[in-house]
Parts: C-alpha cells; structure tokens; sequence
C-alpha cells in the first residue's frame, strides 16, 4: 500500500463521495480507507433507503443497478450518463438525482 501526502486549500468540510458498494474496479472497503485517509471518517448514507439532505453526512453509497451492464457498469454507476440508473420511461431515478442534487448544493 502506498499513500499520496494529501495538501489542498479545500476544508475537508467541503468534500464529498458517493460510491457504489459493488464498484469491480476499487473495493468499498479500499474506498472507505482512502475516504478515511483524507479525513473523510464515519458511516456512508445509502441514497438507496435515505433521503436528502443524508443527515448532512458527506459520504454517499448506492447499490443500485447500472442502466447498462457492460464495462464495469457499477464503477461508473454516479458519473457516466449510459451507466445511471434509469427509470422505465428514461429518466434518471430519484435517487440518483437527489444524490447529485445534494453533492453540488451542500
């Protein structure tokens, strides 16, 4: 394990993650350790069952299932628009949106 001295000008109260628990590239626990290391400790709200504002809690985590399942669609779950769950009818689903929503307002 190597660690990357971490020095920015951004509060830690400022940083945010969201992540989905079955990520195939970086394990969630790996996750939860590098979230740690840079100060960011606690429990992560599942957007899944909570809703905004998650308590004010500044770790995120979904275990929602991707729209698509190709190319480690878990991975890109939050961030790549073909990957974000999806309604029936194509919209992105709540949950997701209310994540975002919060990530960007807080």
């Amino acid at each position: 394990m190597f660690f990357i001295e971490f020095t920015n000008n951004t509060p830690i109260s400022k940083f945010y993650s969201i992540n989905s628990t079955k990520d195939q590239i970086f394990a969630y626990a790996n996750v939860q350790t590098q979230l740690a290391d840079i100060g960011l400790i606690g429990s992560a709200v599942s957007i899944d069952n909570n809703n905004s504002p998650y308590s004010g809690i500044h770790m995120l985590t979904t275990s929602a299932n991707a729209a698509i399942s190709i190319f480690v669609p878990d991975h890109n779950i939050a961030c790549l628009d073909q990957y974000i769950p999806k309604t029936a009818q194509g919209a992105v689903v709540s949950s997701i949106n209310n994540a975002w929503t919060y990530l960007i307002s807080y």
